[in-house]
C-alpha cells in the first residue's frame, strides 16, 4: 500500500507540467460533504460521512487539503446461547493532495492520495441466555489511514456542485470505504 501512494505521487507530480491548465482566477477555496460506501464484515449503523476543505491555488493542477472521516459498525457473535454484541466507531482525519486534470469550470476530474490517522473505540457487552449482562469491556485501537481515489466534481451554479469519488481508503483492519457521493461548494 505504501508503495502504491508513493507511486500515485510521484506520477501525479510527472503529469504536473504535461498538463499544464488554468482553472479559475484566485485560489479555490473548496468544501466536500459526504456519505459513502463502507467494504466491511460487519453492520453498518451508520456509513461512512466525510468532510474535506481543499485549497487549489490559481493556474495549478494540484489541490492540497485535510479530511475528517466518521462511520459507526456493529456486529454480534453467538456461541452455545451465549452472545457477544459489540459497537464501534472508527473517526479519521488527515491531509489529502489531488491532481486535476482539465480547466472547466464545470468539471473537475482528480486522482488523489491521503493520508491520515484512524482511532477506532469498541465497546462489547456479553449476554447470557435469557438477557442476563455477564460483563461489558471497552477497548480502543489507532492505526494509519492511508488511501487513493480517483474523483469528479460537477458545478451547477458557480459555487454549488456534486461530488464522485471512487477508490480505496483503509479506516481500519477489516474496514475500507470505496466509494462516496456528496456535495461540493467552492469559494
Amino acid at each position: 500500500m505504501k508503495k502504491l501512494l508513493v507511486v500515485l505521487v510521484l506520477l501525479c507530480l510527472i503529469m504536473g507540467g504535461a498538463f499544464a491548465q488554468s482553472p479559475a482566477e484566485g485560489t479555490n477555496v473548496l468544501i466536500d460533504v459526504g456519505i459513502g460506501l463502507a467494504i466491511t464484515d460487519f453492520s453498518v449503523v451508520v456509513p461512512p460521512i466525510s468532510a474535506a476543505l481543499t485549497f487549489r491555488p490559481a493556474n495549478s493542477a494540484f489541490s492540497f487539503g485535510g479530511f475528517f472521516i466518521f462511520t459507526s459498525l456493529e456486529d454480534t457473535l453467538r456461541i452455545f446461547g451465549v452472545s457477544a454484541d459489540w459497537n464501534a466507531t472508527i473517526t479519521g482525519f488527515g491531509v489529502r493532495f489531488n491532481r486535476h486534470f482539465g480547466d472547466s469550470n464545470t468539471f473537475d476530474p482528480y486522482i488523489g492520495t491521503s493520508l491520515g490517522w484512524a482511532t477506532m473505540n469498541m465497546e462489547v457487552d456479553v449476554v447470557a441466555p435469557g438477557g442476563i449482562l455477564m460483563g461489558s469491556t471497552s477497548a480502543s485501537d489507532s492505526g494509519i489511514l492511508a488511501g487513493v481515489v480517483f474523483g469528479m466534481r460537477y458545478f451547477f451554479t458557480n459555487n454549488i456542485g456534486i461530488n464522485l469519488e471512487l477508490g480505496f481508503t483503509r479506516l481500519e483492519a477489516d474496514t475500507s470505504q470505496v466509494a462516496s457521493v456528496g456535495l461540493s461548494l467552492k469559494f
